[in-house]
């Protein structure tokens, strides 16, 4: 029940979003016909008309990163074992989550351990290092399996601070993600796998018609 309200706030966060970005953008236009009207031409008039776009453009921007940046990003409470790390950044479009990522510190059980399956539950507790951290992902490009992947404390961190910020591919790409968890970086946001139209060759091309490989194996002959 908590998830399902969760899900309804944050669905009603981001359309107040949007809405908030076309008043704004709204407003942006009548104060520059306004400027335009009453500043004149001149070089002072066109260096106030500049400086009024620049700027204008600049608070929306980072306004607007900013408060996606907060909504996107859903991080998991410790479990009981504590310290356990889990991203579950949404989609834009469904809220659904783009990709689910977590750290497991040593000596740590996922987040969801009480989730989990029997039989996965055993396959965790019989092949992981227990003195190492474990990297669990499942997103567009696929997943990493049961128990996941054995990663040292640098790739740990470096992972944490991808997801843990305001989204920016190269970071997410340099912890080592190929198909950037899902993250679009000409739109700036998350989609999931069904958003991403992935083909068969594991190509994907976002709801705005943005283009990527979301599988490290593809090639674009694959999709001629």
């Amino acid at each position: 029940m908590k998830n399902i309200i969760f899900g309804i706030v944050k669905a009603i966060a981001f359309i107040l979003v949007e809405i908030f970005e076309l008043l704004y953008g709204f407003a942006g236009i009548l104060g520059l016909i306004f400027l335009i009207r009453y500043v004149g031409g001149g070089v002072f008039g066109i260096f106030l008309v500049s400086l009024y776009i620049a700027s204008f453009i600049v608070i929306g921007f980072l306004a607007s990163k900013i408060v996606r940046s907060k909504l996107v990003f859903k991080k998991d409470k410790k479990n009981s074992s504590g310290g356990s790390m889990l991203f579950q950044p949404g989609c834009r479009i469904c809220r659904q989550p783009s990709a689910t990522i977590e750290v497991v510190p040593p000596h740590t059980l996922p987040t969801e351990w009480a989730k989990w399956e029997k039989a996965r539950q055993q396959a965790f507790t019989k092949y992981r290092a227990a003195d190492r951290y474990q990297f669990l992902y499942d997103g567009p490009g696929g997943s990493n399996g049961w128990v996941g992947d054995t990663i040292d404390l640098e790739q740990a961190e470096q992972i944490v601070a991808a997801f843990s910020s305001v989204p920016n591919s190269e970071a997410i790409r340099a912890a080592g993600f190929y198909d950037g968890a899902g993250f679009c970086a000409d739109c700036g946001c998350f989609y999931c796998p069904e958003h991403w139209s992935i083909s068969v060759t594991g190509f994907g091309t976002c709801p705005r018609g943005h283009g990527k490989s979301l599988d490290p194996h593809w090639h674009p002959e694959f999709d001629e």
